[in-house]
């Protein structure tokens, strides 16, 4: 009686084929690099978006906004214990005492009389400006 004769590739051989072939497929297929600017325009869009939940908190606990020169830092300190005598600290105190966005620029902060803005004046840190250089508001973001 004659033997066969195993010919069957083992599974260890056969996954070296598969990643060998991919390796090749990866290195060879190019791909575009990631747009950082889009990324920092969203993160200033989420950032901006949770300012403004937390500024609604707050005037739901003071019955009030805070005025534009106490800016966003009573978010973490209450700049006047008789004024919000309800205040309770919403969110920590950042390391530098700031709020910066992507481009490690400050955050800006209006109140306008019933309702307020919070904005970044975008990668240039200057007002005004187009494409990434562009102010951004919360209105501006996609919602």
């Amino acid at each position: 009686m004659q033997k066969k004769k195993n010919t069957k590739y083992p599974i260890v051989g056969i996954t070296i084929i598969i990643c060998i072939i991919g390796i090749i497929f990866f290195r060879t297929t190019p791909f575009p690099p990631p747009n950082f600017e889009v990324e920092k325009y969203q993160r200033t869009c989420l950032d901006l978006k949770g300012f403004g939940a937390m500024l609604n908190r707050f005037k739901e606990q003071n019955d009030t906004l805070p005025n534009s020169g106490e800016s966003l830092q009573v978010l973490y300190s209450n700049p006047d214990p008789t004024k919000y005598p309800n205040y309770q600290q919403i969110t920590k105190k950042p390391v530098n005492g700031y709020f910066n966005d992507p481009w490690g620029n400050p955050y800006y902060y209006i109140n306008t009389k019933d309702s307020f803005e919070v904005f970044s004046f975008g990668s240039d840190g200057k007002s005004g400006g187009v494409e990434e250089a562009k102010d951004i508001f919360i209105g501006s973001c996609p919602p």
